[in-house]
């Protein structure tokens, strides 16, 4: 795939720049031609390796599962313009297996809607004040609000 230096093909070039390996021209190696649709299978599984979230829970769940206990609130839509909800499924299905920690949280996917635009501000801040009385401390109010 070399000589397809892209620094302007949008979401996938900062996907590109961010997880993928450095290629011998300096530019970071393709996942996919987009002329050919060709996929770069060595660049897919550095990705998979160094980046995939779910691979890192399920391989380090035992190491650092408990300081993640209702923590993970995970949110999207299901026609996400990259398909990421297709991730979110599959990490949202491993998580509700978790055991000794149980994760306690949340993978929500809203049909129809998008990668964001799901909660509103009043919903967020909501769902902020309940999990600092369930997880925050006696006080976490005085704290706050002296």
């Amino acid at each position: 795939m070399g000589g397809l230096q892209c620094q302007s093909l949008g979401q996938w070039a900062i996907w590109e720049a961010v997880y993928g390996p450095m290629g011998e021209d300096g530019y970071p190696e393709r996942v996919y031609d987009p002329m050919t649709g060709v996929i770069n299978k060595d660049v897919v599984a550095y990705w998979g390796e160094h980046y995939d979230l779910t691979k890192y829970l399920q391989n380090s769940w035992s190491t650092i599962g408990e300081s993640l206990v209702g923590k993970l609130h995970i949110r999207g839509g299901d026609m996400d313009a990259y398909y990421l909800n297709q991730a979110q499924y599959v990490l949202g299905d491993w998580l509700e297996t978790t055991t000794e920690p149980y994760y306690d949280g949340y993978c929500i996917t809203f049909p129809r809607k998008g990668h964001t635009g799901n909660i509103t501000n009043q919903e967020l801040l909501t769902e902020m004040a309940e999990h600092m009385m369930k997880y925050g401390p006696e006080n976490v109010f005085d704290i706050l609000f002296g």
